[in-house]
């Protein structure tokens, strides 16, 4: 089975921590690749990455083009089209690592706005991956950035016509 993570700290932090682990053979197939990717493909925990697009930090960044050589045969690029796909997402059996604003009590998940209007993620790829996977898992911190005295799980959402359900 692949891994897809989703964008932001917290998924990246989450996909850091397999390579403190003993999980190896790792692959993923995901819409972008993060740092946390390229450690992993560094300490040898993935064997192989394929996605649409690379948003990696500036140290990142030219680290993967210093090491082209290396990593050229350990990622693909694909268009959105299939990488996004929800057959293919389906057919891998894509184990789906989201990053969530704030959770419910009645499982809703919400991981594109912030009050309700103010878009936070794209609805892109967190729709199709959360949609089509085989298991979709929700991190998220455990307060708001804002003074960290707003908990990300809430009784209900002003309106759930932007959320997922689990």
């Amino acid at each position: 089975m692949s891994l897809q993570a989703g964008i932001g700290k917290v998924a990246n932090a989450v996909m850091s921590g397999f390579a403190k682990n003993s999980f190896e053979n790792l692959v993923m197939y995901s819409e972008v690749l993060q740092d946390s990717t390229f450690e992993l493909i560094d300490s040898g925990k993935m064997n192989f990455a394929s996605a649409s697009s690379i948003t990696a930090s500036e140290t990142c960044y030219k680290k993967i083009l210093a090491n082209f050589d290396f990593y050229k045969d350990k990622m693909l690029l694909r268009p959105q089209t299939i990488s996004n796909s929800a057959e293919v997402i389906r057919r891998l059996g894509v184990i789906a690592i989201k990053t969530a604003i704030e959770f419910d009590i009645y499982g809703y998940v919400n991981s594109t706005h912030i009050a309700g209007t103010k878009m936070m993620n794209g609805t892109g790829g967190s729709g199709d991956f959360a949609r089509n996977a085989y298991l979709s898992i929700f991190v998220t911190q455990s307060s708001s950035k804002e003074g960290n005295t707003v908990s990300c799980f809430t009784y209900g959402f002003p309106c759930r016509s932007y959320g997922t359900q689990c």
